[in-house]
């Protein structure tokens, strides 16, 4: 549909819509600037975003980000690979051999007790630290929630499926959130997960997965691995040409999800729509947002019809029971 938004939630109580792409209101005055007026009109506006964009992250919303600290106790699980050093440039981390968590928390008269852990994307090759990392847990504190961001491995190793390292990464992150409830007050029944792109996938590999995929190794391996709920934000691989990822298997146990994507997104929306029409037949609390543009890895996306994704998750996190004070 040109010009247009898609909006699609189901519940007990299904409901689909179709509205205005944002853009749309604005093409009509649009076309009365001349070529050059206009090019300058989309400069302003882009600056405007970013100067909104840095006010809000600089507000007090949620207090300084704890040291990162290593999710396993000792050598990760599963890792054979020789580790090389880390590489942290432009924005992006690279050559990840020890995951860890970042934990964001959010001042205690703010704390709803939720949490949601953070997985950039990148491809499983690298990590988007920052705009997929750092800003949306920047921005999961200015709704009352805590973040912890995940830096899981990459690359895939070599003789190594795409995304197996990561699953026992995020499996594990999960638990160890849970077991540090108490101090970190948080309630272990409102933990979810937000990812990006690969990071999307490895969110849904963690929805999904039907058990463990490694043995435990302490006490936070008590606590569950799953995710009480999950942010896809335009997942790559699930669908890939055409063809579904026989890892992700969903199941009426597949917990409630909430999906962004862009319809000019080149690894295709196919992944959230087909997920969601999966989901539906379980009649899973998800919902579903295929905007008219953004492309692929647009984030917070403020100069983009995307832009909306965010205002809609909070909606979506409010009308769950997700936001509800602990």
């Amino acid at each position: 549909m040109k010009n247009t938004t898609l909006a699609l939630s189901a519940s007990s109580d299904t409901r689909f819509a179709v509205c205005p792409d944002a853009t749309a209101a604005h093409s009509a005055t649009a076309r009365r600037f001349t070529a050059r007026r206009a090019a300058t009109a989309r400069r302003i506006v882009r600056l405007l975003a970013v100067a909104l964009c840095a006010m809000l992250f600089a507000a007090p919303q949620g207090r300084a980000a704890e040291t990162p600290f290593p999710i396993w106790p000792g050598q990760p699980v599963g890792e054979t690979a020789p580790a090389k050093p880390e590489i942290a440039r432009n924005r992006s981390i690279r050559q990840v051999w020890t995951p860890t968590l970042e934990f964001y928390p959010v001042p205690e008269d703010k704390n709803t007790g939720a949490l949601v852990v953070v997985c950039p994307g990148g491809g499983y090759g690298g990590l988007a630290s920052e705009h997929e990392g750092v800003e949306i847990a920047q921005w999961l504190n200015t709704l009352g929630v805590n973040a912890a961001i995940l830096k899981y491995r990459v690359p895939t190793r070599p003789n190594t499926k795409r995304g197996v390292m990561p699953l026992k990464d995020i499996q594990r992150a999960l638990g160890v959130v849970r077991s540090k409830a108490a101090t970190w007050k948080i309630d272990p029944a409102r933990i979810g997960v937000i990812g990006f792109s690969a990071g999307g996938h490895l969110c849904a590999l963690a929805s999904t997965a039907p058990e463990r995929t490694y043995a435990p190794v302490d006490d936070a391996d008590s606590h569950s691995f799953r995710p009480n709920f999950a942010l896809l934000i335009y997942p790559a691989y699930i669908v890939e040409r055409g063809k579904w990822d026989p890892a992700v298997q969903i199941t009426a146990q597949t917990p409630p999800t909430f999906f962004a994507h862009a319809a000019d997104d080149g690894y295709t929306y196919e992944s959230s729509l087909q997920y969601f029409q999966a989901q539906r037949k379980h009649r899973t609390k998800s919902e579903l947002h295929v905007f008219a543009s953004g492309g692929h890895g647009f984030g917070l996306g403020p100069t983009t019809a995307a832009s909306q994704w965010p205002a809609c998750a909070a909606a979506w996190l409010k009308s769950g029971g997700w936001l509800g004070k602990k």
